[in-house]
């Protein structure tokens, strides 16, 4: 068996119907003609995986009137020497025309419902007709010019002629191999478009994480601040704002190193996870500064969760050796109604009464005043 290999500007794919020498009935020019249409054929299923928009329908189908109008007139010429029975020959070449005409007034209409039905009539065509009708003919041909009568010859093409099981069970496999092709195919591709949504997943994660703490870092802590403050607003809640530095942080980086101050932050982030409620938004949004947004919290609550947070904190040691030494944070605590209130102006209150915590001695709370408000620090 011999197969016809091709390339082609639609990509490399395998053919889906491949040639077989047994498809050639022994004249060469009706044989290259025919092998016209197979390459057809397999330029249209090209064309059909590879671009759907089809802009290349059009020229198919031009080539394939090119074709038929050369390789009927031709067959037609050599039939002309048969006293009978080439009559739905011809009609068959006049069906072929007929539907090539409906194909390009479909495909002016829609290409992407026509290129497969396209594709299927060629298919037939192929099996039914050349495999048949055009190899019947040739042998017919060859063995009148053999010397033999036109009764004899036609006996003689009959027990010639290519089985159609065979044909039918040849184009099985083959397109039984194509469609398993094609699912490896869309299987690899459904992979690697999953893969790719992980890794813009495993981006977006990153990109709104503080990857040391795993906490949300300043940008993505805002933009969820940002949220809370306008569902805070449409309800008339309460809202408190919570910031948080830990003390005397770059002492224990210098006496320590980082690889010991980054054990520490770590820390502080499990604290946060354990300590918050569902419902409160916490990232870090600075060096050893953390922010804490409390929704739905009047004073009271809003220090109790403070408080819970300092204490916990205060659980960390904040010495490789010393077990007595431990981490430290100091606390401010702002509480506004959220129609009154905006990011930035609890940003700079909750901060103003974090350094006010600093300065009244460290590993505290305090509360802002809230008559006060400029605008916020730079």
């Amino acid at each position: 068996m011999d197969f016809l290999s091709e390339s082609s500007e639609e990509g490399a794919m395998a053919d889906c119907f491949l040639w077989d020498r047994r498809f050639e009935t022994g004249i060469p020019e009706i044989d290259s003609q025919h092998r016209t249409l197979h390459q057809l054929i397999n330029r249209l299923d090209r064309v059909i995986a590879c671009d759907p928009s089809l802009p290349a329908l059009s020229e198919i189908l031009e080539e394939l009137a090119s074709y038929a109008a050369s390789h009927f007139e031709y067959e037609e010429s050599l039939m002309s020497g048969f006293e009978s029975g080439q009559e739905s020959h011809r009609e068959a070449h006049a069906d072929f025309n007929l539907k090539m005409l409906e194909m390009k007034e479909k495909a002016a209409e829609n290409p992407a419902e026509t290129a497969p039905w396209l594709l299927t009539f060629l298919l037939k065509w192929l099996l039914t007709h050349i495999v048949v009708t055009d190899m019947r003919m040739a042998k017919k041909l060859l063995a009148m010019r053999a010397g033999h009568s036109e009764t004899e010859a036609e006996r003689e093409a009959q027990s010639c002629e290519l089985p159609l099981l065979y044909t039918m069970e040849k184009l099985y496999d083959e397109m039984a191999a194509k469609t398993r092709e094609l699912i490896a195919t869309r299987r690899r591709l459904a992979m690697e478009i999953s893969e790719r949504r992980a890794l813009e997943t495993e981006f977006a994660r990153q990109a709104r994480t503080d990857m040391l703490t795993g906490l949300s870092n300043r940008r993505h802590f805002l933009e969820l601040a940002e949220q809370e403050l306008a569902r805070s607003q449409r309800d008339g809640d309460l809202l408190s704002m919570l910031m948080i530095d830990l003390d005397e942080f770059k002492s224990i980086n210098d006496r320590y190193g980082h690889q010991f101050g980054d054990s520490i932050l770590k820390k502080v982030g499990e604290v946060f996870g354990k300590t918050l409620r569902a419902g409160d938004i916490y990232g870090r949004v600075g060096g050893e500064e953390f922010a804490v947004l409390v929704p739905e919290s009047d004073e009271k609550e809003a220090s109790e969760v403070a408080e819970r947070l300092r204490m916990e904190i205060s659980t960390i040691p904040g010495s490789p050796s010393d077990r007595s030494e431990r981490v430290t944070a100091s606390i401010g605590i702002v509480t506004l109604p959220a129609v009154d209130a905006d990011i930035d102006l609890l940003f700079n209150l909750a901060d103003r009464a974090m350094y006010q915590a600093k300065r009244a001695g460290r590993n505290r709370t305090f509360r802002a005043d809230t008559g006060t408000r400029e605008a916020p620090r730079v």
